[in-house]
């Protein structure tokens, strides 16, 4: 469980303070939201299970490299922060369908969830 511990193990163990952790989640939020609909399209042309296995191996070395991350500047911290969100949602991304009429569902489908949790925008 990575996820829920991010913020306190980047304060904590790696040295960010409050205000660099935000760049955390903004950079990594906005990286993710722009590559979710091309790792869609990369699923739809390459195949959904060769997409996702693709996707599984950067997760791993993601969560490799997030878990086993020093004391280290706060560019690289978000930069490997990024690269662990963009690579997790891309797996969950490309195993969602394997219809090429539904490109942009993976999209939509976390929209109706952030919707479902937080409200209507």
């Amino acid at each position: 469980m990575i996820i829920p511990d991010l913020a306190s193990y980047l304060v904590n163990n790696v040295g960010l303070n409050a205000g660099e952790l935000r760049w955390v989640y903004l950079v990594g939020g906005v990286a993710t939201l722009f590559t979710m609909n091309g790792i869609g399209r990369l699923a739809d042309r390459f195949g959904r299970m060769r997409m996702f296995g693709i996707m599984m191996v950067f997760s791993m070395v993601a969560a490799f490299l997030i878990t086993h991350l020093p004391v280290v500047p706060a560019t690289v911290a978000i930069a490997t922060s990024t690269f662990f969100m963009i690579s997790m949602t891309g797996a969950l991304c490309a195993s969602d369908h394997d219809d090429h009429q539904q490109r942009d569902s993976c999209a939509s489908g976390w929209f109706y969830e952030y919707q479902l949790v937080c409200g209507p925008i």
